[in-house]
């Protein structure tokens, strides 16, 4: 079990649920993992943080000198307290152990249904009579559903965009996606969800043949720390994704930018290539590490929870209910939509290093991102508790 953290993602407000005839091809989308989240964070939020650090310490200090002065008796029957809750975090730690091994169980379980899934998603067997009439709404008439092929439907296989549909459909997820992306993510055929010895759980990303990268499989794993926190859940601790064995000028979580460089001596000018990091969904599988704590890095733990709150939804959200997600109806239990703000975003390419040439201008791009300027806010989303 997981402890919960409270995540602000940016949202927009939607006149209809998204569903695959509604859905945008691209969207105001940002990227994890390439700059710290657009979200305030308590540091920004309260200008006097030391002053209300200084108070909560006094408090503390006050209530001990308190008790410290109650009778004698009152202390021993506090101290008994103190026993007492120390049993029952015994009690709720065997609680979450055991609660957590009951969800890998689960998972066995659910495992028939999510292959069966992948099979019909990925079209290499059809529903039987009998699935597609568990599937029908009440009320509706089972013969339109089992209605004959035409010659269209002959020539479609499996659920075409299946995964990104549903994807683009969980807010938090969507905002990760570019236009880039969706060209891969069309080849995604299975989205799973795999318990590990060691606690913690890993999410396995299958790919057709593609031209992008040639690895059939990525994964991002999970893992809790040893220690339990102070409610005896589970804590996350670190993420790790598989490296991306990009094919040839396909890598998309970089651009190559061609600029003009001008000698700062002989005035003369050249043209050379630059390679800058961009916004794309597979930074999600680079996820920031934890660092010495002895560094300080003000926006880390904004990253990680976010990293980690990406990953809940994909656990807790997308996977289970996937199908509702690619149909729009998974948004009805949601209330993910505020107001939506529209802030400039002014991003600066960063300039090449060199010792006598500076540069002049951009001349062209190669593989550009599409112009994102508008983004939308989101009221904080919290995670599940498991």
């Amino acid at each position: 079990m997981v402890e919960k953290v409270d995540i602000k993602n940016r949202s927009g407000k939607m006149s209809a649920a998204p569903t695959p005839q509604n859905t945008p091809s691209s969207a105001n989308n940002t990227t994890f993992g390439v700059k710290e989240p657009q979200f305030k964070t308590i540091d920004e939020g309260d200008e006097d943080l030391e002053a209300i650090d200084g108070r909560l310490d006094s408090l503390r200090n006050l209530t001990s000198q308190r008790i410290s002065e109650l009778p004698t008796s009152v202390q021993k029957r506090i101290s008994s307290l103190k026993g007492l809750q120390k049993q029952y975090s015994s009690l709720e730690l065997q609680f979450q152990r055991e609660l957590f091994e009951l969800e890998k169980t689960f998972a066995k379980k659910y495992g028939p249904l999510f292959e069966r899934r992948r099979e019909l998603v990925h079209g290499e067997k059809e529903p039987s009579e009998e699935e597609i009439k568990k599937g029908i709404p009440e009320g509706e008439e089972v013969s339109k559903a089992l209605e004959g092929k035409n010659q269209k439907d002959q020539q479609m296989k499996g659920i075409p965009e299946f995964w990104l549909t549903a994807m683009k459909n969980v807010l938090s997820l969507s905002e990760m996606i570019t236009p880039e992306d969706e060209k891969a993510l069309r080849h995604l055929i299975d989205v799973r969800l795999v318990y590990m010895e060691k606690p913690g759980f890993q999410l396995q990303f299958e790919f057709e043949e593609n031209p992008f990268f040639s690895n059939k499989v990525l994964t991002k794993s999970y893992y809790y720390l040893e220690e339990t926190g102070a409610s005896n859940v589970f804590m996350y601790g670190s993420a790790k994704g598989d490296e991306i064995q990009w094919r040839p000028n396909a890598d998309l979580t970089i651009r190559t930018v061609v600029k003009k460089q001008r000698n700062k001596n002989t005035k003369q000018t050249r043209t050379v290539k630059v390679s800058e990091p961009r916004d794309s969904f597979f930074n999600f599988f680079s996820p920031p590490q934890m660092e010495d704590e002895e560094e300080e890095n003000p926006g880390l733990d904004e990253l990680l929870e976010l990293d980690y709150q990406i990953g809940e939804d994909f656990k807790e959200k997308l996977i289970p209910r996937a199908v509702d997600w690619f149909t729009g109806e998974a948004l009805e239990d949601y209330d993910e939509f505020g107001d939506l703000d529209v802030e400039d975003d002014d991003e600066d390419a960063e300039s090449s290093s060199n010792e006598n040439f500076s540069d002049s201008e951009d001349d062209s791009s190669e593989n550009e991102d599409e112009d994102r300027t508008a983004h939308s806010k989101q009221n904080p989303a919290e995670c599940r508790q498991q």
